[in-house]
């Protein structure tokens, strides 16, 4: 069977894409490796002492470090220890000619890879290096992958934050730029933590250490993603932020959040809920909406056996203003009388306009008596009101209470009927509408 050296398992071109400082004080052995190693790597730097050589590992960054241990000015392993101040990783390999055993021991201490005896055996050294070049190429390999995936992150417009039981490892620069920050430590000088910056977290979110499982917890450990509210120091509103966190399987104990800012969108959201639902000249709710919140009342009347009154409301000879005034003039009467009416109904109370000049108040757990008085103050507001161009208006209210178990539409009637009953009985008046 063929016997193989380690040259022959490691791939020697693979010591040509390295680069080696190489230090030594004797010229002649200087000169015979360093003719040797330029045969082998095209990135080889030569230095004399350990003073030089320090200085040109800050400057060029090897990927190893082949030194002699005696040498003026200063000596190998007073470098290396140096070096391993700046860099723990970088391979080294000694040449000596010595056995003393102090100088082994304190090799050892700085984390030397190889030693190679004097006078140096060219291939035995060249074997050195080539096992050692078989790691270094699979460090820069994922050094490099891992560059792409941190490149891929920073250009990404999501914001990324990777956690672990330390708090804040990694903001990429999309989030670093909207947080108005340069590092991750600038972060946590200016904001303490992501945690912070979230509205309505509760108890148990103290601090970055647990954020990571308090939102995986909350979405992708339910594979949903979770809109929360942000407040930055410098911004006068929170913001939305649509937030999903995944376990990095590498380590199981780091976690990836993506943080996407939907404030627009959720503004967009509540400005077409908004236009839905309300009425576009009074901004007070729409027949639609009006609809729906009888249903949802009436539903909960049935449920827990409470109360409910409705009041309907018409503007007595509102043609006439359209007619005399202008349909702008009328527009901003219907405005005023609008606003009016919300001012002085209670907060449970739902105000909308039902068409044309007709309103509807929505009365929750109120009964049909108190209703009428409360209906009656509203129109005595309306009466007195000095509106916009035409002076005084008045109006006319029919008031009427749900009984468990009718049509909700036989209930709207009745509201109705007390209505067109005032309009019949001389206007600017209130009647309800009772069941016989």
């Amino acid at each position: 069977m063929a016997e193989f050296t380690t040259v022959d398992r490691y791939p020697q071109n693979n010591v040509s894409s390295l680069s080696i400082l190489y230090v030594e004080d004797e010229e002649a052995i200087r000169s015979s490796l360093s003719r040797m190693l330029k045969r082998r790597t095209e990135f080889l730097i030569v230095a004399e002492n350990g003073a030089e050589g320090l200085e040109q590992f800050k400057e060029c960054k090897p990927d190893i470090v082949i030194t002699d241990i005696r040498m003026p000015v200063m000596d190998g392993l007073t470098m290396i220890a140096h070096i391993r101040e700046i860099d723990q990783n970088v391979p080294i390999i000694i040449t000596t000619g010595h056995n003393d055993e102090q100088f082994f021991m304190r090799s050892i201490e700085l984390g030397v890879d190889k030693y190679v005896k004097k006078p140096v055996d060219s291939k035995e050294l060249l074997a050195a290096i080539v096992k050692l070049s078989h790691a270094i190429i699979q460090q820069k390999e994922l050094h490099a992958k891992n560059k792409f995936i941190l490149d891929l992150m920073d250009i990404n417009p999501s914001y990324l934050a990777m956690l672990n039981a330390d708090g804040v490892q990694y903001l990429n620069q999309s989030f670093m730029h909207f947080l108005d920050v340069k590092s991750v430590e600038d972060f946590a000088y200016r904001y303490g933590s992501l945690a912070s910056l979230i509205v309505e977290r509760d108890s148990t979110l103290t601090g970055d250490d647990v954020l990571g499982q308090w939102v995986y917890e909350r979405t992708a450990g339910y594979n949903t993603d979770s809109i929360f509210q942000v407040k930055l120091p410098h911004l006068t509103e929170a913001q939305s932020f649509l937030i999903n966190a995944v376990v990095i399987p590498a380590t199981s104990q780091e976690y990836l959040l993506t943080i996407t800012d939907i404030t627009k969108f959720e503004k967009d959201k509540q400005r077409y809920q908004f236009l839905a639902e309300h009425d576009a000249l009074t901004k007070v709710f729409n027949r639609n909406k009006i609809n729906k919140e009888l249903e949802r009342e009436v539903t909960r009347v049935m449920r827990y056996k409470q109360r409910l009154s409705l009041l309907m409301i018409d503007i007595d000879f509102f043609k006439k203003v359209n007619d005399n005034y202008g349909h702008q003039i009328g527009d901003i009467v219907l405005i005023e009388i609008a606003a009016l009416m919300q001012d002085r109904i209670r907060k449970t109370d739902v105000l909308g306009r039902f068409g044309g000049e007709e309103f509807v108040i929505l009365m929750p757990s109120t009964p049909l008596d108190n209703a009428a008085e409360i209906a009656d103050r509203i129109r005595k507001y309306v009466s007195i009101n000095n509106f916009t161009t035409v002076g005084h208006v008045t109006c006319s209210i029919g008031v009427a209470e749900y009984h468990h178990g009718e049509m909700l539409s036989d209930f709207i009637k009745r509201a109705d009927d007390a209505l067109y009953l005032a309009k019949d009985n001389g206007r600017d008046r209130v009647e309800v509408g009772r069941i016989e």
